[in-house]
């Protein structure tokens, strides 16, 4: 009895002594980490800094979240994002939007013209660029360069577009000349490339939504362009995607951002067929960020070291782009001539 007695009061002491170590291992222990999340932090957590981005800036974005966590992420497309922003009554919900230059602007003009009390500000200082460029494959982009005199400009694209390849010095089997970008009222990427063509057609950033963008010329070459794009691609294939899943006989050149486009098409088993062009006049996305509160400036020196390691442009205090207004009545015009 007695025996049993004390093997049971040796195996007592034994738990304690084992919830001792497993208490000690715990707290000697740091937290393991399960990658950035994009979800809401505990409702006591008042570190937390939320930054809105830009679908196409998301790689960037999730990187921040690494090697910064007390971060909150939340992406978005442009559309997604300028309808948070289109009620002012209500508030934006994040510290900070990284978004290109000028689609700040477009956001407070947007809220200007509405009488409403701007919910973010206009950025000023660039973080970091990269250039508007066309990518397409080797073969197409030359007969193209050659079409155009030499130099290949969003201009003469808009130009030729549609128009049978035979006829302009290219192999009849290729068809009609087709070029690509994406939709400019889903995404920042497709606004920027069609602001850029529409300065490749003027000539000019210093245009006017109720000049220039009205004149009839102008709007017949822009329907013209656009109609003969194929395909303006989904959230999941965009047109670069599809032209290296397809080939030449989906675009002629596509119209895209070298900091995103360069590293897809250096992954391609075709790199060694495509071009990457940087077309006349330069235009650069630029990326900025946008204050939605009080924390913005900490959000932003706590990443604009980071974001600085973006792109491959010096940033610039001019994109080569319209004004943030142009580029809005521009979205406007697009679904008006794609209709």
């Amino acid at each position: 009895m007695a025996g049993k007695r004390l093997l049971a009061l040796l195996a007592a002491v034994a738990l304690v002594a084992g919830a001792f170590v497993l208490r000690a291992r715990i707290d000697d222990d740091p937290p393991s980490s399960s990658g950035p999340s994009t979800t809401a932090p505990d409702s006591g957590d008042d570190e937390a800094l939320r930054l809105l981005c830009l679908a196409e800036l998301e790689e960037l974005c999730v990187d921040l979240t690494r090697r910064h966590p007390e971060i909150e992420l939340l992406i978005e497309d442009l559309g997604a994002s300028l309808d948070r922003f289109a009620d002012s009554s209500q508030p934006a919900d994040v510290d900070g939007w990284l978004t290109f230059d000028p689609l700040d602007d477009l956001v407070v003009e947007r809220q200007q013209r509405a009488q409403q009390a701007p919910t973010i500000d206009s950025a000023s200082d660039p973080l970091a660029a990269s250039p508007l460029v066309l990518v397409g494959f080797r073969e197409r982009i030359d007969a193209l360069v050659a079409s155009c005199d030499g130099e290949l400009t969003w201009r003469c694209l808009g130009e030729i577009a549609g128009r049978a390849w035979g006829d302009v010095g290219g192999s009849s089997s290729w068809g009609a000349i087709e070029p690509g970008h994406e939709s400019p009222v889903e995404t920042a990427s497709g606004l920027l490339v069609l602001g850029q063509a529409v300065v490749s057609y003027f000539g000019t950033t210093n245009l006017s939504a109720n000049i220039e963008l009205a004149d009839g010329s102008f709007r017949s070459w822009l329907r013209n362009l656009e109609r003969s794009v194929p395909d303006f691609g989904t959230a999941v294939v965009d047109p670069l995607g599809l032209l290296l899943t397809r080939g030449a006989a989906m675009y002629d050149a596509v119209g895209a951002i070298d900091a995103i486009a360069r590293p897809t098409v250096e992954r391609s088993a075709k790199r060694d067929d495509l071009v990457i062009l940087t077309p006349t006049p330069l235009a650069t996305a630029t990326i900025v960020l946008a204050s939605g509160s009080p924390a913005g400036d900490d959000l932003r020196a706590l990443i604009e070291s980071d974001v600085a390691e973006w792109g491959d442009q010096p940033p610039a205090a001019g994109t080569g782009l319209p004004s943030g207004g142009v580029l809005d009545a521009l979205a406007s015009l697009w679904r008006e001539v794609t209709r």
